[in-house]
């Protein structure tokens, strides 16, 4: 049964995956227990990835929602300060 999730942090989680780098998405994949390849070990769509991801993460606690949308602003505002600091030298 879903939970009740306020509409600030699932648009907050779908507004962040895009900033990630691959392996960063695959990692998050593996926390939400989401496939990411189907039973003959191919590669599934990326659009199936993330809508499963979507429905792991509105099953989720309210405290890990929250977790992990921390973690996910925080690793974009670190590759925000890398870039930065590269553009500088």
């Amino acid at each position: 049964m879903a939970k009740e999730v306020s509409s600030k942090i699932l648009l907050e989680f779908i507004e962040l995956i895009p900033t990630l780098e691959p392996v960063e998405f695959l990692g998050l994949a593996k926390v939400l227990c989401t496939n990411t390849v189907d039973e003959n070990m191919e590669p599934r769509p990326f659009e199936d990835i993330f809508s499963d991801m979507i429905d792991r993460f509105l099953l989720t606690g309210r405290r890990q929602r929250k977790d992990i949308v921390k973690v996910l602003k925080n690793a974009k505002k670190e590759k925000l300060k890398d870039y930065g600091n590269a553009a500088e030298n």
